[in-house]
């Protein structure tokens, strides 16, 4: 994949799958919610189909590469050059599996989920995609202009995934929570940032009482800027 805009063909299959698609003519809004990658992705989407969208959630969206711009731009025009040479090898990865631990029930974590759809150290990312990715956080930098109503959910806190802490099970340890704050306002003009103490990654994973908080504030949230959005 040398572009996030292949990811459009899932969204929009999805849409018309949900009776949303480019012709239609739904009843219900549409608010739509990315996590990671995701997140990254349907924020590009959204920017260029805002008409369609009643309000977007993002769950720790990717925004930006941890640690933070200074080391994308270092190592864009490296990738970039790869990207075009030898677009489909496979980086080193550096995923040990450490978030894995904290989320499945297998290990320390509470839930079960298909390994063939997750395995535990993740999937090897290829020059093309990573380029692609950083392009589109350049994207993000330079303001999307997304208008509708834009909720991110985050963590407080992040944790290096170098080895295997207790702490893993109560923060992110995938991104940078600090530089992804950062970039919230870059989004759009009316965006609510709501940090989440003890947020893993994927807030909607982490411990129960969390993730009754993450529920909470999407619902007041959506109660506040979507419901009663003409």
């Amino acid at each position: 994949m040398r572009s996030l805009t292949t990811y459009d063909e899932d969204i929009e299959a999805a849409l018309t799958a949900m009776g949303h698609g480019r012709d239609a003519a739904p009843e219900r809004k549409l608010v739509l919610m990315g996590h990671s990658t995701g997140g990254l992705t349907v924020s590009l989407w959204t920017a260029h189909n805002q008409e369609r969208v009643a309000g977007l959630v993002l769950n720790s969206p990717w925004l930006e590469f941890q640690p933070r711009e200074a080391v994308r731009k270092i190592m864009e025009p490296g990738i970039r050059v790869q990207s075009a040479l030898v677009p489909r090898s496979q980086l080193v990865n550096l995923d040990r599996g450490l978030y894995a631990r904290a989320i499945s029930a297998r290990f320390d974590g509470e839930w079960d989920y298909d390994v063939a759809w997750r395995p535990d150290a993740g999937w090897r990312a290829t020059p093309a995609w990573l380029a692609a990715i950083f392009r589109g956080q350049d994207q993000v930098a330079r303001g999307l202009g997304i208008e509708v109503p834009v909720l991110v959910l985050l963590s407080t806190r992040s944790t290096i995934p170098t080895r295997w802490s207790e702490d893993m099970k109560s923060t992110d340890s995938v991104l940078d929570v600090v530089g992804i704050a950062r970039r919230v306002p870059d989004v759009g003009s009316l965006t609510t940032l709501v940090r989440i103490a003890g947020g893993l990654h994927d807030v909607i994973l982490s411990a129960e009482p969390v993730r009754e908080q993450v529920w909470r504030e999407t619902r007041r949230w959506f109660r506040g800027y979507v419901a009663t959005r003409d």
